[in-house]
């Protein structure tokens, strides 16, 4: 995890320096577990967390040696997930995240089960361009 996270990190560097940007996927990494470095990832990239900024008032979770991640199919909003929107604006292009839910009931099957280990995250942006 740790050398996939460097690799997306360089190439942000390469190819969106400046740029505003928008990021989301399966990091599969905690702030809080010690042997993943999504807290150097975010701060060489400028990134902006969609859960950290609305949903944990902004407070990035310390690292605990002690951590144990919670089941992927028993967090809410309120729990931080592996998966990810993150997201940063440059001087051309505001962004500003809305409204992020974890869809814990959209995606099931015929019997109400999850059609997936993970639930599906949503967030909508406001933006903004300025000349």
């Amino acid at each position: 995890r740790r050398d996939n996270l460097n690799q997306l990190r360089d190439y942000i560097g390469e190819h969106s320096s400046g740029k505003p940007l928008i990021v989301m996927g399966d990091f599969n990494a905690h702030y809080s577990f010690c042997d993943d470095n999504l807290h150097d990832f975010m701060d060489s990239t400028a990134l902006v967390d969609s859960w950290v900024e609305l949903e944990n008032g902004g407070l990035v979770p310390e690292v605990r040696h002690e951590f144990k991640p919670p089941h992927m199919l028993s967090i809410s909003n309120q729990s931080e997930s592996i998966d990810k929107i993150l997201y940063r604006s440059s001087s051309h292009l505001s962004l500003a995240a809305r409204d992020y839910k974890i869809e814990n009931n959209l995606f099931t099957n015929v019997k109400g089960l999850p059609l997936s280990d993970h639930y599906a995250l949503a967030l909508n942006f406001n933006w903004a361009i300025h000349p």
